[in-house]
C-alpha cells in the first residue's frame, strides 16, 4: 500500500508530508484547495510525463517521494530493479524547471518506462486521469480471464502460440537467403575438396624444408664434407698421422720419465674419436645425392602448403581444423531442406492444436463477459446511472495464424472492448468516456466485482462523487468501504457521506503565506472530522443541526467499520 508521501516545491505545495494507512482513506477540502494536485504528483511519481510549469516559482527543482509498502510487492521483471525487496519500496522524481526530470527506485536511477511500469503494478488512479490500467485492452482481457479463472486455458494457449511462433522463425531462417546459402554451399565444397586433395600430414612442412636446404646445398655439402675427411684421414700427413707421431713422442719420453700416463690415455682416446668422426663424414659424403628433379618437387610441394596457408590457417594443423568445421557445416547446410519439410510438419501439427484451444478459449470468454456485462449493469443501476449501458465486444482479427483465419497473438485469438452507451447514444469504448465522474463511477463498478482477481494494492478514486447524492452517494460508499476491506483506497471526494465512513479522514486547505498561496494537508481526529463533515452538509455556515448530523454520521461509519 501507499504509505507515505512527501511533496516539495510542487506547484502551490511547499512542503507536504503524508503518512496514509490502510482501508479507506479520504481526502476532503474546498473547491480548489489543491486536492487534485496531490493526484497530480503521485502521477508524476509514477512515471507521468512532467512539464516545467509543476516547479514551484522560484524554486530550483520540484521533489516527489512515495514510499509503497506491501508484503506482495513483486519486482521481478523490471529493469533496473532489485528483486530482493521485501516490503518497501522507495521511489522517487525529482523535476527541474525546464521540465527534465530524473527517478530512483531505492536509491537506484531508473528509466521513465520502468518508472512507469512498476506504478501500474503498485497503484490504480480513478478518475478524470489518464493513469488507469483498466481502459488498456492487454488488461481488460487480463481481467476478463481472471474473473473467469481462465489461467490454465490461457498458459496453454501461450505456450502453443510461442512454440509455433519459435518454430515459424527457424523456418524463416532457414528459407530465407537460398541464392546466399547455395553460393556459401559451394565455397564450402571448394575449400573442403581443395583441403583433402592436397593430402597433408602434420609436419611435412618441416620435413620438406630441411630436405629443400639440403638439396638446395649438395654440392657445398659434399665438398665440405670430402675436405674435412681428407684432413683428418687421407692426406699426407693428415691430421691422423699428426697426432699418432705425436703420441709415439710421448711414449718414448713417459719410458724414460713417466710424467704423461694420463695425457697419452687421452690422446689414444682422441684418436679413436677421430677416426669415427672421419669415417662419418666418409659416409655423410656418400649419402649426399644432387638430384634437381626431386629438389623441384619438394619446392613445389612446398608452394602448395604456402597457398594453403595464406587461405586455410597459419599451420599444416590449422588448415586440418578448418577441414573439419566446413564438412560440419556442409552437412548442416546439405541437411536444410529435410529440416524445411520438417518444421513445416510441426508448424501444422501446432497450429492445428492452437485452433482448437484458442477457439475453447474464445467460447469460455463469450460466457464469462455476459456474466460480467449483468453484474455491472446490476452495479451501475445502484450507483444512479441505470440510464448506461455496458458493454463488452469479443471481436477477432483476420489473419492465417490459425485454420479459422484469425490472428493469434500469446493471448488466443480475441480481442476486448469494454464499451458504454448513453440512452439513444451508439456504445463507445470506456477510455473515450467524457465525463470524470462517470468513468470513475464505471472503474468502481469494475473494481466492485473484480476486486478478487484485481491484485492492484492502492486504488485512487477523483471525481466518483460528481454530480451525485442521496442514495446513489450511500451505494457509492459502501462500495468504496467493500473494495478497502482488501485493498487500500484513496478517494477525493465531496460526499460527507463518503468521508463519514473513512478510515483515515484528510483535509486540504489552501492558505496564504508570507504573501505566497500554499496548500498544506492534515489528518482529523474525530471532533475535527465532525466539523469537516457539518462544513460538507451546510456549507461555510456550520450551525447545530449540521454538527448533530455530522456527529451521527461519524458515529454509524464508525459503527459499519
Amino acid at each position: 500500500m501507499l504509505k507515505e508521501l512527501g511533496i516539495r516545491n510542487f506547484a502551490i505545495i511547499d512542503t507536504l508530508d503524508i503518512t496514509f494507512g490502510p482501508g479507506l482513506n479520504v481526502l476532503t477540502g474546498e473547491t480548489g484547495a489543491g486536492k487534485s494536485i496531490l493526484v497530480d504528483a503521485i502521477e508524476l511519481v509514477l512515471g507521468e510525463r512532467a512539464s516545467s510549469d509543476v516547479v514551484r516559482t522560484g524554486a530550483k527543482e520540484s521533489i516527489i517521494d512515495v514510499i509503497f509498502e506491501n508484503e506482495n510487492i513483486k519486482t521481478q521483471g523490471f529493469k533496473g530493479i532489485a528483486t530482493d525487496i521485501d516490503k518497501e519500496i522507495i521511489i522517487r522524481r525529482i523535476i527541474n524547471p525546464s521540465g527534465k526530470s530524473r527517478a530512483y527506485i531505492n536509491e537506484s536511477p531508473v528509466t521513465l518506462s520502468t518508472l512507469s511500469e512498476i506504478g501500474k503494478v503498485l497503484l490504480d488512479i480513478h478518475g478524470q486521469h489518464e493513469h488507469q490500467s483498466l481502459l488498456s485492452e492487454e488488461r481488460q482481457l487480463d481481467l476478463l480471464d481472471s474473473f473467469g479463472n481462465l489461467k490454465d486455458e490461457t498458459n496453454k494457449v501461450e505456450k502453443l502460440y510461442l512454440s509455433m511462433k519459435s518454430l515459424r522463425d527457424e523456418l524463416n531462417n532457414l528459407e530465407s537467403g537460398e541464392r546466399e546459402r547455395a553460393q556459401k554451399e559451394d565455397l564450402l565444397k571448394f575449400q573442403k575438396s581443395e583441403i583433402e586433395g592436397a593430402r597433408l600430414k602434420i609436419g611435412e612442412d618441416q620435413e620438406l624444408e630441411q630436405k629443400r636446404i639440403i638439396l638446395s646445398n649438395a654440392e657445398r655439402l659434399s665438398s665440405l664434407a670430402s675436405e674435412a675427411y681428407e684432413r683428418l684421414y687421407s692426406r699426407d700427413p693428415s691430421v691422423l698421422d699428426n697426432l699418432s707421431n705425436v703420441l709415439n713422442s710421448l711414449k718414448e719420453i713417459n719410458l724414460m720419465n713417466p710424467v704423461f700416463t694420463e695425457t697419452i690415455e687421452g690422446l689414444e682416446g682422441s684418436l679413436l674419436h677421430i677416426e669415427d668422426v672421419a669415417r662419418s663424414l666418409r659416409g655423410y659424403r656418400e649419402s649426399i645425392e644432387n638430384d634437381p628433379k626431386m629438389l623441384e618437387e619438394i619446392e613445389e610441394r612446398l608452394d602448395q602448403i604456402s597457398r594453403l596457408k595464406k587461405k586455410y590457417g597459419s599451420t599444416i594443423n590449422e588448415i586440418l581444423e578448418l577441414c573439419q568445421k566446413v564438412e560440419i557445416e556442409l552437412k548442416g547446410i546439405e541437411g536444410r531442406s529435410e529440416r524445411i519439410e520438417e518444421v513445416k510438419r510441426e508448424i501444422e501439427v501446432r497450429r492445428q492444436e492452437l485452433t482448437s484451444e484458442a477457439k475453447m478459449l474464445s467460447e469460455k470468454r463469450s460466457k464469462i463477459s455476459r456474466e460480467i456485462v449483468k453484474r455491472i449493469s446490476t452495479e451501475l443501476s445502484q450507483l444512479g446511472m441505470g440510464g448506461l449501458t455496458f458493454l463488452i465486444r469479443l471481436f477477432q482479427d483476420p489473419g492465417m495464424d490459425t485454420t479459422d483465419g484469425y490472428r493469434a497473438t500469446s493471448k488466443g485469438v480475441d480481442r476486448v472492448e469494454f464499451l458504454i452507451s448513453n440512452p439513444g447514444e451508439d456504445p463507445r469504448p470506456l477510455a473515450k468516456i467524457a465525463s470524470g465522474g462517470e468513468l470513475s463511477r464505471v472503474m468502481l463498478s469494475l473494481k466492485t466485482i473484480l476486486a478478487g482477481v484485481d491484485d492492484t494494492p492502492t486504488l485512487i478514486f477523483d471525481e466518483v462523487d460528481a454530480g451525485i447524492g442521496g442514495k446513489t452517494a450511500d451505494s457509492v460508499g459502501r462500495k468504496l468501504k467493500l473494495i478497502s476491506k482488501d485493498r487500500q483506497v484513496l478517494c477525493i471526494t465531496h460526499l460527507p457521506q463518503i468521508a463519514s465512513i473513512a478510515d483515515s479522514h484528510f483535509l486540504v486547505e489552501k492558505k496564504i503565506k508570507d504573501g505566497r498561496t500554499i496548500a498544506k494537508v492534515r489528518i482529523l481526529d474525530r471532533k475535527e472530522r465532525i466539523e469537516e463533515i457539518a462544513r460538507m452538509l451546510g456549507g461555510k455556515t456550520i450551525t447545530g443541526t449540521s454538527m448533530k448530523y455530522a456527529e451521527e454520521m461519524v458515529k454509524a461509519g464508525f459503527e459499519r467499520q
